[in-house]
């Protein structure tokens, strides 16, 4: 979290930068008048890409300072046993992921932003939690399972898992590539220290 907010601020100028270069290159081919409505263009494409990041960048502050408030942080270590999701408080924070989830689908944060500040989270909390998923789903449907329930939170489970896979991969230096499984038995092995961390939020 320290450093990618400046990373991605110094990534998206290179694409600010993109409709000012093409600009020139046009106007040096086609003339300056003909051009002027180009370079126009560029900088209303510059404002409103400007204007998304602002908005993108404030939801994810946003939705980051919520997560590690005291009272998120109470409800998260409330939400498990010894070694097992509490489903009587585990809701509240599966409602928040689904909150974070949506935002995604919405387009209103980027899958990128989500797996760097979100995304070691949700995918362990949705992969340790699914049967109280499921059995939320048929608490509330007695005639049979809701799909609706969490399914932003379902759909965007595998998007950031295949992203943790794929960023692994790229930065190991052996030629063994993390496979699904591994990760799925990364999941079950460290799922107790996982719990342990998460219930111990109550005394930051």
């Amino acid at each position: 979290m320290r450093y990618f907010l400046f990373y991605l601020l110094v990534a998206s100028s290179f694409f600010w930068l993109c409709p000012f270069i093409e600009a020139l290159a046009c106007m040096r081919a086609t003339g300056w008048r003909s051009s002027l409505d180009y370079l126009r263009g560029g900088i209303v494409w510059w404002q409103g890409h400007l204007i998304r990041k602002q908005m993108e960048l404030g939801t994810a502050v946003g939705l980051y300072s919520e997560w590690n408030s005291k009272e998120m942080l109470a409800i998260r270590s409330a939400a498990w046993f010894d070694n097992e999701p509490n489903p009587e408080k585990i809701e509240d924070v599966l409602e928040f992921l689904e909150k974070v989830s949506t935002f995604e689908k919405e387009g209103f944060i980027s899958l990128d932003l989500i797996w760097d500040t979100f995304g070691w989270y949700l995918w362990r909390y949705y992969f340790y939690c699914n049967e109280v998923v499921m059995k939320k789903r048929s608490d509330w449907t007695p005639a049979g399972l809701d799909p609706t329930l969490y399914q932003d939170l379902e759909e965007i489970d595998p998007k950031l898992l295949r992203m943790e896979i794929a960023e692994r991969n790229w930065k190991k230096s052996c030629s063994v590539k993390l496979s699904d499984e591994d990760v799925v038995r990364e999941l079950h092995e460290t799922k107790a220290k996982f719990i342990q961390a998460e219930r111990r939020n109550q005394d930051s």
